[in-house]
């Protein structure tokens, strides 16, 4: 039972520890960041980068990286359905290629009609 409590403990801690760092809204139709990369542009380690509903197209919305910038969340606000990233068939989509561990976080989108060598939509290497 202790060890269960110290567990919870443990996770309530990690988890709050991503979450104190500075929100990044991106809403291409009010901003303050009109695409993904103006955002994570600005990240500091723990941020998160909370993307609203809509399509997001465009290269500023595609070749996506965390640029080595890890505890980073990068999420949606209304999950996959409604926040999608599509790269029109001329960009890859997200790579976490820049030695990201676990705490680099990318949760809720669907990635569409992207290109790539490897990893298209999502690429995971050296991470």
């Amino acid at each position: 039972m202790r060890h269960c409590a110290l567990l919870v403990v443990l996770t309530l801690v990690l988890t709050s520890s991503l979450a104190f760092g500075t929100p990044r809204i991106v809403d291409q139709a009010s901003g303050p960041y009109y695409d993904i990369r103006s955002a994570l542009a600005e990240v500091s380690q723990g941020d998160t980068v909370r993307v609203m509903p809509g399509t997001y197209t465009g290269y500023m919305n595609c070749i996506i990286t965390t640029g080595g910038i890890y505890p980073l969340v990068l999420e949606s606000f209304g999950g996959p359905d409604v926040t999608i990233i599509d790269c029109e068939d001329s960009w890859n989509g997200i790579s976490f290629t820049d030695g990201e561990d676990t705490t680099a976080v990318f949760r809720g989108f669907t990635v569409r009609n992207a290109l790539g060598f490897s990893g298209a939509g999502l690429a995971i290497t050296a991470a």
